[in-house]
């Protein structure tokens, strides 16, 4: 039974059920959601990550053997705790991290398939989700030099690039795309103030491409498993301090 079905027929108990009944239908509601979010999740960036484009509905629905309609509802669900972004009045998958449907800078290739990623960190995300070595391209600042480079064992093969944060964790999703974006390659703290001035867009907090990798690794090791959910406040912050972030821009989540 989809969790669908079971919230409206919990939903409909008489209304006798004690106080004691009523906690455990709520308990077994949201395991039930959860469920299905991380079920869908699975299946849409298993789908981006062998075809490199993102499912349709009836694509979903047969996958899943779930009816239209309940797929159309799960991406919804799955939407609202930030585990995809579908594109305005659509039912469209735009990226599900750190994977995007849509052009960026900076291009992944591994093992003969090929992806756009959202920004920077996300590029490092996709070998991290894949576990696998990957080659990217990109621009420094999105627009300046173009770079490309590898990642083998863990190892860039251009130790020297940054990464350059701008927007506090607790503000990545104000804007689904905005702050997460912004995050790119730069070669060095000078280029990331010309940057910043030029485009009139805050300075964050940088971090070496070494411990980029690390914190992809820590951070999307778990996103093509089926049981993935969203990391809590807590977890986040403890892979942050794990790595050396300590500071009050990476406890702000």
């Amino acid at each position: 039974m989809l969790y669908f079905a079971a919230e409206a027929k919990v939903t409909n108990r008489p209304k006798h059920d004690s106080r004691q009944e009523h906690v455990q239908i709520s308990i077994k509601r949201k395991n039930l959601v959860a469920a299905a979010e991380s079920k869908i999740h699975h299946a849409v960036i298993g789908f981006v990550a062998k075809h490199g484009y993102a499912p349709t509905i009836s694509s979903l629905s047969e996958q899943l053997g779930w009816s239209a309609n309940d797929c159309r509802t799960a991406l919804t669900r799955l939407s609202e705790v930030r585990g995809v972004i579908l594109k305005p009045n659509s039912f469209d998958v735009w990226a599900i991290h750190p994977f995007t449907l849509m052009p960026t800078p900076t291009w992944v290739t591994s093992e003969g398939h090929a992806w756009w990623a959202n920004c920077a960190w996300c590029a490092l995300g996709i070998g991290a989700t894949l576990g696998q070595d990957i080659r990217a391209s990109s621009r420094l600042g999105a627009h300046d030099e173009p770079i490309e480079f590898e990642i083998r064992s863990g190892e860039s093969t251009n130790p020297r690039l940054i990464i350059h944060f701008p927007f506090r964790p607790g503000e990545w999703w104000d804007n689904p795309y905005n702050p997460c974006g912004c995050i790119l390659f730069f070669s060095s703290e000078d280029q990331i103030d010309s940057w910043c001035k030029c485009h009139h867009i805050p300075k964050g907090e940088t971090i070496d491409i070494s411990t980029g990798t690390a914190l992809a690794r820590e951070w999307f090791s778990d996103y093509m498993k089926p049981s993935w959910r969203r990391k809590t406040r807590d977890e986040a912050l403890q892979i942050f301090r794990a790595l050396g972030l300590t500071s009050d821009f990476w406890a702000s989540h």
